[in-house]
């Protein structure tokens, strides 16, 4: 299989090389072994995975409507 990542994604090659082996290889997909997989990859480097969930979100989303999209 082949995928072509668009220039003007900028996508870093450790960015690339997740996204591959998350979605190519049924035989070898990257998480088939547990999530810890997944988290080892370079991509994830510097997350600490045991303090996530108290950790203050870089991002805060606003959510401007309390509609449910597709009802």
């Amino acid at each position: 299989m082949h995928l072509k990542f668009p220039e003007e994604a900028r996508l870093s090659l450790e960015a690339k090389d997740l996204i591959s082996k998350l979605i190519f290889n049924v035989n070898q997909w990257l998480g088939s072994k547990g999530a810890d997989e997944i988290k080892a990859h370079i991509w994830f480097r510097g997350i600490d995975w045991d303090r996530i969930y108290v950790m203050e979100a870089t991002f805060n989303s606003e959510v401007n409507d309390d509609c449910a999209i597709g009802l």
